[in-house]
């Protein structure tokens, strides 16, 4: 069955990230909290108040060794276990099965510290449904929206998005990538340069001030809307995900240019940066186009993106992804699958991935599995 353009870009997850620097332990404590009750009631608002899946809790401790995954159904205590052990790193993933409920596919949420003395925090959550219907997807889109809101009123993030593309690389943003900026830097600079711009981009007050405030940005016509939240602006580029397309990417980086960190993108093989402009914001320089070259890795498809989709929602669930130190040696496969994270899978978890990799006519180099495995 042919699948229209348009149905894979309603498929594509609301990815919800928002971004805080040098919070201490308490106030790391309360955002989760805070953000587990907004996306909990969020996800109960769009979808009903029964869970009949059962949520997966993944940790990554202090020592960076991952922890066993708990199969969990205490949604008050979700943060505790989330936080639990030391944990630098976890994914909670409420997984339903085939046919389980009529709307949602997955819930998943993360949290993260990072940086030098774990000084840095990021918060996400993704959202993955069953039925592609426009208007589902539009609900969901705008609720992820007033979530972000909410937590950026009554607290001092540094940096917010919403991007409609399945991600892997938090606290890493795409233009992080693009720019080969660390997310340590990244975070730290942020109220000096932005991180990135999505469809959705929120601006801590630093650069709203530098950037003119909310009349300026309203004025220049470069956004849907200029929401505002406590001292923070949400910059909403078009009235749906969908139609952030390069003119409308290029409107928002022409507005954006003076608080964009130079730096020439340079794409990543099988990574979707559409539609972020490949120009130096501070020089309009492009990266000039290089030859043809047979042994270079295939782009992703929108087939091949829509199954890493899946597995990662699986792997997560599975308990199939760690996280360690890698250094320089990252896997040609999966580090281009998570760039600059750390993460790799276990022995199951790379099998599965070959499976899928293969299928689509890419062969991987060199698996990347636990070394406690070996």
């Amino acid at each position: 069955m042919d699948v229209k353009s348009t149905d894979i870009a309603l498929r594509n997850p609301p990815n919800a990230a928002i971004y805080y620097t040098t919070p201490g332990g308490a106030q790391a404590e309360a955002l989760l909290t805070q953000w587990l009750t907004e996306a909990l009631g969020l996800v109960k608002q769009l979808f009903g108040t029964e869970f009949p899946g059962r949520w997966y809790i993944s940790q990554t401790s202090e020592d960076g060794q991952p922890c066993p995954s708990i199969d969990n159904t205490d949604l008050p205590n979700l943060g505790g276990l989330m936080q639990g052990r030391s944990s630098i790193l976890a994914y909670a993933a409420l997984v339903f099965d085939h046919g389980e409920h009529e709307t949602l596919e997955f819930v998943r949420l993360k949290f993260a510290r990072y940086g030098q003395d774990r000084g840095h925090l990021l918060l996400h959550q993704s959202i993955g449904f069953t039925t592609y219907d426009a208007a589902t997807v539009s609900k969901a889109t705008a609720a992820v929206i007033g979530m972000l809101s909410t937590m950026a009123a009554t607290s001092e993030p540094v940096y917010g998005e919403v991007c409609p593309k399945w991600t892997a690389h938090e606290p890493s943003t795409r233009l992080d990538l693009l720019l080969r900026r660390t997310d340590t830097d990244s975070t730290r600079l942020a109220t000096s340069l932005l991180r990135g711009y999505e469809w959705a981009t929120l601006l801590n007050s630093a650069l709203a001030e530098k950037l003119g405030g909310p009349e300026a940005l309203r004025s220049s016509g470069a956004f849907d809307k200029v929401i505002e939240a406590g001292n923070s602006l949400i910059l909403q580029a078009t009235k749906t995900p969908q139609r952030f397309d390069t003119a409308a990417a290029q409107l928002v980086w022409n507005q954006l240019r003076p608080v964009l960190p130079a730096g020439i993108p340079k794409p990543i093989p099988l990574m979707d940066f559409n539609p972020l402009i490949m120009a130096d914001a501070q020089t309009a320089e492009q990266i000039q186009p290089e030859r043809p070259n047979a042994s270079a890795a295939p782009q992703i498809t929108d087939a091949l993106a829509e199954e890493l989709a899946q597995f990662s929602a699986i792997a997560v669930g599975n308990g199939w992804i760690f996280h360690a130190e890698s250094g320089g040696d990252v896997p040609v496969v999966t580090g281009r699958l998570f760039p600059q994270t750390e993460i790799g899978l276990t022995k199951e978890g790379q099998q599965h991935l070959d499976q899928i990799l293969r299928k689509h006519g890419i062969e991987p180099e060199r698996p990347f599995i636990n070394p406690s495995e070996t």
